[in-house]
């Protein structure tokens, strides 16, 4: 989860920019075209970068409450 929590935060701190510069420095064309939002033609690469990120946090969210309860940490206080 640590894993794909950071693949994902990477894309959106500006690993884009990168993928840009790399596709530039190669010729890899089709790569830069997939850090740009575009018009509606189907999905792109980065439009998936923000729901991933909520699929992650909701996937963590029951790990998180599991583990405060096994701590013993009044439910009113976690809630």
């Amino acid at each position: 989860m640590d894993a794909l929590r950071g693949f994902d935060m990477f894309w959106i701190t500006g690993g884009g920019y990168l993928a840009i510069l790399i596709s530039r420095m190669t010729g890899v064309d089709w790569l830069e075209t997939q850090m740009h939002h575009a018009k509606w033609e189907g999905f792109h690469f980065e439009d998936l970068i923000v729901p991933l990120f909520m699929f992650i946090a909701g996937v963590a969210i029951p790990f998180s409450v599991k583990a405060k309860l096994e701590k013993k940490v009044p439910k009113k206080r976690l809630f």
